[in-house]
């Protein structure tokens, strides 16, 4: 055995023993979470689980892509929705195996898990020795800013596990083109699971880079981010053309017009040891300022927002080392100190004396984002990294001035303890208000049909769909987080006429089978006429037969004829069609682009030898 091979297994077995201690300390962390395995989650957390719920029976039950949501405001395109996260997911993936309630939780731990592996693999890019290494995964993963956001139901905050493998791959891509094809599949895994992570990271390399190409005054890092960017776009092309239609036709515009950290917002937000603003206490004596008229929109009061967008808790030991860092590290690592401050300049949005957050709003995709403060999340993972640089900084320092090595590392060990231990107590028990509410025991109907009835089980929980969904009913007036017109009919309502329904003619009609993305209607009638489906029109629909599907009041209706039997109504966007040949392609492509450059690599060897 070489010594390359020493090396390698030595690295094997480190990287084992690393993910054992992170599986131990995320089990400390996470208990809140597992000692409430079947209870459902305060805030956003009901629908969010029925999005997953409705992705899993439409696979499972139906054999089906997730294409089309009848349960959401009258029926919308799901997979196009930009801000539905479950499809072609970690989630999903493992909500197939569980059920959506306990396989949420799953999904956290194994995010978390796959999110502190990265930053340990980045911090030993910077070869960041002894105990340092688990300093960046615990201030990044275990920070305020995700548990705040994972407390109350925001979903996409889960694929900020994918920043450190992005992070890391666009640093080694200057090294090599596989790189950039690691670092394209990890923003495409962002974006397929939603847009939010997948915006902020996207801006974070475009500023890092932009620094770089100041730096080194060559435009080599602006040429590997655009590889970047079309390989990435190409990948998740099943979800991005979707998601460009959907936007072109139902553009979302915000209607918080003022957000951001004030200065005592961000100080609570990062240092306040109490963030537990969700479920014990009154948030009114919090509130100096919110969104809208009443607001105190200053720079050093207010608050734009709940808790949930503004906690962010790191703790006074990571924000010295970043602040120590600074004068430290600023002639090699400048580019991403400074890259910390712009986010962070970002996070205060319109309550900055200068605000950069109201020119990124002007452009499309940008103005969906609601609460600026959400840029703080890049301003930490920054934070982390520099901590961790820094504290390798000071252990050499240090260890030019004392004779006794051990010591050092004693305490650059114990005060990496002290974060950890501190991350788990503050924010760990931020998880306590997460998932307390006790389950529902429904019975589902048999045939489906729209609803504006509520099931208001909580007053913890802000929506009421995810029961009507095991109702197995449509919830015509649920929340969506852009708004979509609805047309379809509540059964409540006095005009209800049936899910399905004969329009100026007469005769019988019925399902003779139901799915999200296909209908099956029996029809016998002795003149021409409609058949009117309640659900809300969209052009992706289509007949089997290639009848064209037309609106009718806004809901979907085909012409029939006294010889129709039978009309198949079937759900396939242009959008998806297009986005997936092109993902299936690109996969394609690369797949063999990979394979015939390690065949030459193998050639070369052979022949070097």
């Amino acid at each position: 055995m070489n010594k390359y091979q020493k090396t390698l297994i030595r690295e094997k077995k480190l990287n084992l023993m690393i993910i054992l201690l992170l599986v131990i300390i995320l089990s400390i962390f996470l208990f809140p979470i597992f000692s409430k395995i079947y209870k459902w989650g305060i805030g956003d957390w009901d629908h969010n689980l029925e999005y997953a719920a409705v992705a899993k029976k439409t696979i499972i039950n139906y054999q089906q892509f997730p294409l089309w949501n009848p349960y959401i405001s009258g029926g919308v395109p799901y997979i196009a929705h930009p801000l539905w996260g479950p499809f072609l997911s970690l989630n999903l993936i493992i909500t197939l195996f569980f059920s959506e309630v306990i396989g949420i939780k799953l999904s956290i731990l194994i995010h978390l898990l796959v999110g502190m592996f990265g930053m340990y693999l980045l911090s030993k890019y910077y070869k960041l020795k002894n105990s340092i290494p688990l300093l960046l995964p615990s201030v990044f993963m275990l920070s305020g800013f995700y548990v705040s956001h994972l407390t109350t139901g925001h979903t996409w905050v889960l694929m900020i596990a994918f920043i450190p493998y992005v992070f890391l791959f666009y640093l080694k891509s200057y090294y090599g083109k596989r790189n950039i094809i690691f670092t394209s599949i990890f923003l495409a895994l962002m974006l397929l699971a939603g847009t939010h992570i997948f915006l902020f990271t996207s801006l974070f390399l475009l500023i890092y880079s932009i620094f770089k190409v100041v730096e080194s005054k060559k435009i080599t890092a602006i040429k590997i981010l655009l590889a970047i960017f079309i390989v990435a776009a190409l990948i998740s092309s099943i979800k991005l053309i979707p998601n460009i239609d959907f936007l072109i036709k139902q553009p979302r515009y915000t209607k918080y017009y003022y957000s951001g950290y004030s200065l005592n917002t961000l100080y609570r937000g990062l240092l306040d040891r109490d963030q537990r603003y969700f479920t014990e206490r009154d948030l009114g004596p919090f509130y100096n300022g919110i969104i809208g008229e009443k607001g105190e929109h200053t720079f050093i009061t207010g608050i734009s927002h709940a808790w949930d967008e503004n906690g962010a808790y790191i703790g006074l030991i990571p924000l010295a080392l970043f602040l120590i860092g600074i004068p430290l590290l600023w002639k090699k690592h400048w580019p991403l100190i400074l890259t910390s401050f712009i986010f962070l300049w970002l996070s205060f949005g319109h309550r900055a004396p200068i605000s950069i957050w109201k020119f990124f709003q002007l452009f499309p995709i940008w103005n969906m984002v609601s609460s600026a403060s959400r840029s703080i999340l890049v301003f930490i993972f920054c934070l982390a990294v520099i901590d961790g640089l820094t504290m390798q900084k000071l252990c050499q320092l240090f260890k030019k001035r004392m004779k006794n090595k051990k010591t050092i590392k004693i305490i650059a060990s114990l005060i990496v303890f002290f974060v950890v231990f501190d991350l788990i107590i503050v924010n760990g028990q931020v998880l306590k208000d997460a998932f307390i509410i006790p389950p529902l025991n429904i019975t589902p109907n048999k045939e489906f049909s729209q609803t504006s009835k509520h099931y208001r089980y909580s007053n913890l929980t802000l929506m009421y769909d995810y029961p009507n969904f095991l109702k197995n009913e449509g919830k015509v007036n649920a929340y969506i987080e852009i708004t979509t017109k609805v047309y379809a009919v509540p059964r409540e309502s006095e005009n209800y006429k049936g899910e399905v329904y004969l329009q100026n003619t007469n005769g019988e009609v019925s399902y003779a089978y139901w799915s999200p993305n296909k209908l099956v209607v029996n029809v016998n009638i002795s003149d021409e006429g409609y058949v009117v489906v309640n659900q809300n029109y969209d052009k992706g629909w289509k007949t089997k037969n290639g009848r064209k599907v037309e609106s009718f009041n806004g809901l979907i209706s085909t012409k029939v004829y006294p010889e129709d039997k039978q009309i198949t109504f079937y759900y396939l966007p242009w959008s998806f069609v297009v986005g997936f040949m092109i993902s299936l392609l690109s996969i394609t492509g690369i797949v063999i682009w990979w394979w015939r450059s390690k065949r030459t690599k193998k050639l070369k060897l052979a022949e070097n030898l």
